[in-house]
């Protein structure tokens, strides 16, 4: 990925006030995953490090990875309506694109492998994890 934009005070204040709406839900989400902060997801959105979506009722983090065989967005953190969300996926599909991405992945709660088939995403993998200590 190129090197990240800069963005302007009042782009910068916006995204503040937005992801403090969606604090809990972020938190929610990165809690399972236990390997950043709520601190971490705003400031990789405030460095433009990491692409942040609100449409009012649905909001995204990502992660942009580029491997040798290609572009991955994975979806940080996500919440919101259902219906928000899928709305959401439609607007994001064009960005993904533009950025070359081949893939969007998440990891998340079983309930998802319920919802997201008829949304177009199909169970690639099962992440099982060995914590070391």
């Amino acid at each position: 990925m190129n090197a990240p934009a800069t963005i302007t005070e009042q782009q910068r204040e916006n995204s503040l006030q937005s992801l403090r709406k969606w604090r809990p839900w972020i938190e929610r989400a990165i809690r399972d995953a236990d390997l950043m902060t709520y601190a971490d997801i705003e400031k990789g959105v405030l460095d433009a490090r990491f692409p942040y979506f609100d449409t009012g009722n649905a909001f995204a983090v990502i992660d942009v990875q580029d491997y040798t065989k290609g572009r991955v967005c994975h979806i940080l953190a996500a919440g919101g309506s259902l219906k928000g969300l899928r709305a959401l996926q439609d607007i994001l599909n064009p960005f993904f694109k533009a950025i070359g991405a081949r893939r969007l992945t998440m990891a998340g709660r079983p309930g998802w492998e319920r919802v997201l088939p008829a949304w177009g995403w199909q169970i690639k993998h099962v992440t099982l994890e060995l914590e070391i200590v």
